[in-house]
């Protein structure tokens, strides 16, 4: 699940009220409006481990939250990039195969409006050249966006992004979040496992990146 939030402190118990109603594994939330003032405490949900990452500036806005249910065993992840707004976290999900595979999935709002996702035609004729530069590098890169419907007015801003077509299902815009007008969204993780599929529900999230990577001993 995805969600952007616009100051979560201030929406904690419609926070709560959506996580009981679709019960989701993994919350993403954009525009926490989080700061250092805040403790981890005063965000924790029931059941699920919390990872952050605030705006690095006294300038309200920004920041971005990770619930991931407990039971996934998640662990924070440290990577090197330019943005300052992201969070990452891996989570083991595997069986006891001597094979070992790397999921990725990356979340988060673009605000690239210039791409067309519904028919992936890509940039549009007004797209910037930031927007092509993107649609470029996933395509050279050979990573599949998931979202095909709008999630803010007509366009679609909140991207779910893997290495593998198969790996996510049943991406669904669900309403917005009390007055912000961004769509939540939801969708399934879905793994084959030696044993057994594994499915997990995905609460996305982004305001700069947040992303998840997904560890798994396992054969696909």
């Amino acid at each position: 699940m995805y969600i952007k939030v616009r100051s979560v402190v201030h929406k904690l118990d419609l926070l709560q009220a959506t996580i009981a109603a679709y019960e989701p594994d993994i919350i993403g939330i954009t525009e926490s409006w989080t700061t250092d003032k805040i403790l981890d405490s005063e965000l924790s949900m029931p059941g699920y481990d919390l990872f952050r990452c605030d705006r690095p500036s006294k300038n309200m806005g920004g920041g971005v939250l990770l619930y991931i249910r407990e039971e996934l065993q998640a662990t924070d992840f440290k990577t090197v990039t330019a943005f300052p707004e992201q969070v990452w976290c891996q989570l083991n999900v595997g069986t006891t195969s001597s094979m070992r595979q790397s999921h990725f999935m990356l979340m988060g709002d673009f605000n690239y409006p210039g791409i067309n996702w519904t028919d992936n035609s890509g940039p549009t004729a007004t797209a910037t050249e930031d927007e092509k530069l993107f649609w470029e590098s996933l395509d050279d890169n050979f990573v599949t966006q998931h979202v095909k419907v709008p999630t803010r007015m007509d366009a679609t801003l909140d991207l779910v992004l893997t290495r593998e077509p198969d790996l996510i299902s049943a991406v669904q815009a669900i309403g917005n979040f009390g007055e912000t007008d961004h769509e939540i969204m939801r969708w399934d993780f879905v793994m084959q496992t030696e044993r057994e599929q594994k499915i997990f529900s995905s609460a996305r999230d982004y305001n700069r990146e947040i992303s998840i990577k997904l560890e798994a001993s396992c054969r696909i």
